[in-house]
């Protein structure tokens, strides 16, 4: 099956999004995270399209990149190419680890080492240059293993220098972990991240066995801390208070104990890292050598461990990205059904186990919620952008979710009169009538009084006014009316205060709670803890759950 018009755009623009993160990576500092960067819009194309969608991407990237900065730009390109091909694959597939870096070596480093070994082969001075840059390379590593020394013992005089500045540093990093450890989920980079924070409390008992406890509570709080959403703002205070600390109690005396301590111990420390470096160093003069006389073998082995831990590296800052990409672009969603044939009745609403997942999504933008939504309620539900809120709006206001059931004493009624009534976002797109009192009763079918509508919420005197003379909070509460004039018994509010001043906001939310004190439910999606402080019930959202729910 051919590409559609979309997939052929969306292929087009990913690709130049790619090739620019590239160049901006030659340009610029911190080339690694640019290259992972790269891999990204490959991978978004992967996980919403076909694979012939990347092939199709690769291949525009390419003849840019090529004209733009040459054959080295275009290689890096189809590289990020098959890296986001495999990315895009195990996201979507939700394979982990292992999977991924096998098809990482059967695809990646398979086409890669041909292209490398045949090119190499083709091109004598091209590998003749190779080689060169390969002794280079070892000669920089050895001399970075070596300057690791000298790092040290400028460590250690500026230790004697400024204590506190070395408290800082010491408790940095269990407190970081603490903040990363409590956002991991288990799996191989937990273990690795552990495996760092190990590593780390090993070299610092070699130095100073005393620090174990003040790391120890420097991680626990950093962890602690971070448990909760709402307090890892705080992660920064709590290494300011643990450097803080650990300051106070080494410094007891004006001579510290971790001086004392380094004074001992670093020696011992350096005395055995020199042996290792030197030990390291022969084997590589001696390996290098045999690298360059067997080339064609060596390279393909050599690109093993970094095609294997390029990709998972890339996969780890891809998914989130990748996901929150997928909520932004949902496809239209597929019309359902939405009503059952029952009198319109849609309070209270119960849903049992909901969960929504948009056409090719990689996940549900609802998962397994359960809630209940009682009659003459204010509802307010909170949650960041991709939290499901809208989709959780549409499911009240009628949308069949794709399991679990949503159980109401009739039909959800959209639009019809005792039913339910939605107001949106932009309150231009919902104003129709070209005067006040015209768009109030647009599209009904029978005579009513919008005075005490207008008047309802705060626009009383306005039904002559012309509605392109309103402020965008006038206009937002003109949408209300009109809904009202339907006499729904549920209003469902989709970030109707999104686009209107702070003002603005406060009259929109003073509106729905006098509606629920009149006996209609108001269900209002936001994004601002403000604007539900007088909510009966207050939903919180996260990634497509129910997080918590609090009554007042």
């Amino acid at each position: 099956m051919r590409l559609d018009t979309g997939e052929l755009a969306e292929a087009a623009v990913l690709a130049d999004i790619s090739v620019l993160l590239l160049v901006a990576g030659w340009f610029l500092p911190l080339t690694g995270l640019f290259w992972i960067a790269s891999v990204v819009p490959f991978a978004a194309l992967m996980v919403r399209h076909r694979a012939r969608a990347v092939v199709v991407g690769m291949g525009s990237g390419c003849a840019i990149a090529f004209l733009a900065l040459g054959p080295g730009l275009a290689l890096q390109v189809g590289v990020a190419a098959f890296t986001g091909f495999v990315v895009g694959t195990s996201i979507k597939r939700g394979w982990g680890p292992l999977r991924t870096a096998a098809l990482a070596l059967a695809s990646t480093w398979a086409v890669g080492s041909a292209l490398i070994v045949g090119f190499l082969a083709v091109f004598a001075q091209t590998r003749n240059l190779a080689f060169k840059q390969a002794r280079l390379q070892w000669d920089g590593t050895k001399h970075v293993m070596f300057g690791l020394l000298r790092t040290g013992d400028l460590a250690a005089k500026q230790v004697h220098r400024n204590t506190a500045i070395a408290a800082a540093l010491v408790e940095l990093f269990p407190v970081l972990e603490g903040y990363l450890l409590a956002r991991t989920k288990r799996g191989a980079l937990f273990i690795l991240r552990a495996a760092l924070l190990a590593i780390y409390v090993a070299v610092v008992a070699a130095i100073d066995a005393a620090a174990l406890p003040l790391i120890a509570a420097a991680f626990v709080a950093g962890f602690v801390v971070s448990r909760r959403r709402q307090m890892r703002r705080l992660v920064p205070r709590v290494w300011a208070a643990c450097a803080a600390v650990t300051a106070v109690i080494v410094t007891i005396g004006g001579r510290t104990i971790l001086i004392r301590s380094l004074d001992v111990q670093w020696p011992w420390v350096r005395t055995h890292l020199n042996s290792l470096f030197h030990v390291l160093t022969r084997i590589g003069d001696a390996v290098i050598p045999w690298y360059i006389g067997h080339w064609y073998l060596a390279f393909p082995a050599t690109l093993v461990l970094p095609v294997v831990g390029v990709t998972l590296l890339a996969r780890v800052p891809t998914r989130p990205i990748v996901e929150r990409l997928e909520r932004s672009l949902r496809r239209p969603l597929p019309q359902h059904t939405l009503a059952d044939g029952r009198p319109p009745d849609p309070v209270p609403v119960q849903l049992d186990g909901v969960t929504y997942r948009y056409p090719d999504a990689m996940s549900p933008a609802l998962d397994d919620v359960t809630l209940r939504i009682e009659p003459g309620t204010y509802v307010g539900v909170l949650g960041d952008n991709g939290s499901g809120k809208s989709t959780l709006a549409r499911v009240i206001s009628g949308r069949d979710p794709s399991s679990g059931s949503v159980v109401r004493p009739g039909s959800a009624g959209l639009g019809a009169r005792g039913g339910t009534a939605i107001v949106f976002q932009r309150p231009e797109s919902q104003v129709l009538g070209v005067r006040v009192r015209d768009d109030v009763v647009w599209g009904l079918d029978r005579d009513i009084d919008v005075d005490p509508l207008l008047a309802l919420v705060g626009l009383e005197g306005f039904a002559a006014r012309e509605t392109s003379t309103l402020s965008g909070g006038e206009l937002q509460r003109l949408a209300i009316a009109a809904a009202l004039a339907r006499e729904p018994k549920l209003v469902v509010s989709d970030e109707s205060t999104a686009m209107v001043d702070p003002d603005g906001r406060k009259q929109i939310v003073d509106v729905f709670v006098s509606l629920a004190a009149r006996g209609i439910t108001v269900v209002h999606i936001t994004h601002r803890i403000e604007e539900v402080r007088d909510a009966n019930t207050v939903i919180a959202l996260a990634r497509g759950r129910v997080e918590d729910v609090t009554h007042a």
